[in-house]
Order: C-alpha cells, then structure tokens, then sequence
C-alpha cells in the first residue's frame, strides 16, 4: 500500500487499507477505486464489529459493555434463570451461579446423588459393553430394599442423568478386610473387598 494523500483523506475503514494492500498498486492514486474499497471496507468494519459482539455474547462469562447485553434474556431463558433484576450485573451474577450448579453427569456425581437421596452409600457402575450400552447400575450398600426410598434416588438421578440413559437400582452388601501376606517383606498390606449382589 504507497502513501497517497487521496489514500489518507478516503480510506478511514480499517479493512479497506488491509484491501488495498493486497492489489496492485496502480490504484492507489484511482479516486473511484478508494471509494468503492472504502464503501467495501465499512461493510466489512461492521461485519467484523457483529462477529465480535456475537462472539462476546456467546459466552456469558465474556459480557462486558451495554452492547452485549442483548444476549441476557437467551441465556436466563436456557439456565431457568427469573428475570426480574434490572441491575444487568445482579442478571449476570445469577446466570453465573446457574451454570457454577449444572454439572456433568459422571459416575462419582450421580453415586453422591443417590447416596444424599437414600442416606446409605451408594456407588455407580457404568454398562458400555454389548446389549446393556446407555445403562448404568447404581448399587445401594444395603442387604434389601427395606428402608431404601428408591423413589427418592430415581428423582435424583433422573434430574441429572442424561436422557438416553436408563439406570436399574441393585443392592450388595459389602465386606472390607486387609489381608497382610507374609510371602514378603516388601508387600506390606494388600486390602480386598469381598461384595454379594442380591
């Protein structure tokens, strides 16, 4: 790109000079060609200004300025959010502590939900293998279902799990014990847990 005095009073669009730079540079004395690269280049200048709002707007954690706000009633739309702040930070803080509490579904997550909804210990394991694929079992550590609320757990789990996922309830009763073999001195203690399902 020369340095043209018509290059310095028509082009104020940032991608209107990046334009001129990659043809050749005959036109850069052209007065029509300047202000078609200039009305090109404006376009483009908004273009670029929607991208980089949009991209703001996408992550609610990146909402800075009153221009990215129109994206608020989306994403309290998506979390459950109630909108009746007026205050945008009061807004955003509440959408930040609704994303903080939406965890994944993992193993260890749903055997705690379970355990809180039943109040025994209770652990998950996952089915990813043949016909059983999409299932998980959640052993609950009691020798029945006497005195388990099994609707409890499966409101739990059901509110966290994802959707195409089923679950089925089994009990086992677990024993723990260390075993302390005298074969070596270099093995000091192995411990084994001994479970029956029922």
């Amino acid at each position: 790109m020369g340095n043209s005095v018509k290059i310095d009073s028509i082009l104020t669009s940032k991608e209107a000079k990046k334009i001129l730079g990659y043809i050749s540079p005959i036109y850069d004395d052209a007065y029509a060609a300047l202000h078609m690269l200039e009305a090109i280049g404006l376009q483009l200048d908004d273009i670029a200004g929607w991208t980089n709002e949009m991209f703001k707007a996408i992550i609610p954690q990146a909402m800075t300025g009153t221009t990215d706000f129109w994206a608020l009633p989306y994403w309290e739309s998506e979390y459950g959010v109630e909108s009746t702040e007026t205050s945008t930070e009061r807004r955003l803080a509440k959408i930040y502590a609704a994303i903080r509490t939406r965890y994944a579904a993992i193993p260890y997550r749903l055997a705690a939900l379970a355990t809180a909804a039943c109040g025994v210990s209770c652990r998950v394991a996952e089915n990813t293998v043949g016909t059983s694929g999409h299932t998980f079992d959640i052993y609950v550590k009691a020798l029945s279902s006497v005195g388990i609320d099994e609707t409890a757990i499966k409101n739990a789990v059901n509110q966290a799990k994802p959707s195409h996922l089923l679950f089925r309830i089994k009990y086992e009763q677990g024993v723990e014990t260390s075993f302390y073999p005298s074969i070596s001195m270099k093995q000091v203690a192995k411990i084994f847990t001994i479970g029956q399902v029922n």
